[in-house]
């Protein structure tokens, strides 16, 4: 029996307020607002001023999972203005330091329900 091969498809995923494209932001600062449904992977770049992050549109129908990836963060300020809680189970005020760094930040986000947001760092100060 010869091994059948299977082929991607990103419909389901797409068709579920999901996506597979990335959003990339070079040169932000002050509050601005993220939309995870536009694209599952996030990447910030070399913000100009301090930044707070709001998450929107996230899907209530299910759960959603999406990345954020940071660089080249310098001196900025981070702050998260709906994530419920972190890893760590500490409120906003226990988010990860992610600033005065160098290198690359993954964090990962994850609501069950579109209302409650939790994040994880995945990998901090990736020297690349």
């Amino acid at each position: 029996m010869v091994p059948q091969t299977l082929q991607q498809s990103n419909d389901a995923v797409n068709g579920a307020a999901y996506s597979s494209r990335i959003q990339s932001y070079t040169g932000l600062g002050g509050a601005y607002s993220i939309n995870p449904t536009n694209g599952g992977l996030v990447r910030i770049a070399s913000p100009v001023a301090n930044l707070a992050i709001t998450f929107i549109g996230v899907p209530s129908d299910g759960v959603s999972v999406w990345y954020l990836e940071m660089k080249a963060i310098g001196t900025t300020t981070v702050s998260w203005t709906n994530v419920t809680a972190w890893d760590n189970g500490a409120s906003n005020t226990g988010a990860p330091n992610v600033n005065a760094r160098t290198g690359r930040y993954m964090l990962i986000f994850y609501s069950p329900d579109g209302v409650s947001i939790f994040g994880k760092v995945l990998y901090s100060q990736l020297n690349s």
